[in-house]
């Protein structure tokens, strides 16, 4: 799992597809996303405020304000 601070910004190079989307999601204390995948596209966090777990694949990993997620296309993610 890559989970960073985000200092100066990301770049779409740094992703293997060069494609984004950029979505607003809102989850309240003690609620979750199933696990689930996309084929067709990475998908990156960027975590506003709070903290959680992310799962990616079998990796666990804490998350909270200012990390950034990396997940590839195909792989299995949940918070």
């Amino acid at each position: 799992m890559y989970v960073k601070q985000i200092e100066n910004g990301l770049d779409l190079q740094d992703t293997a597809q060069n494609v984004a989307a950029v979505y607003d999601t809102l989850l309240a204390a003690g609620e979750s996303i199933q696990s689930h995948y996309h084929i067709d596209f990475e998908e990156i966090y960027y975590v506003l405020s709070g903290y959680g777990i992310m799962t990616i694949g079998e990796e666990k990993q804490e998350i909270s304000r200012g990390d950034v997620v990396y997940i590839p296309a195909g792989a299995p993610h949940m918070s």
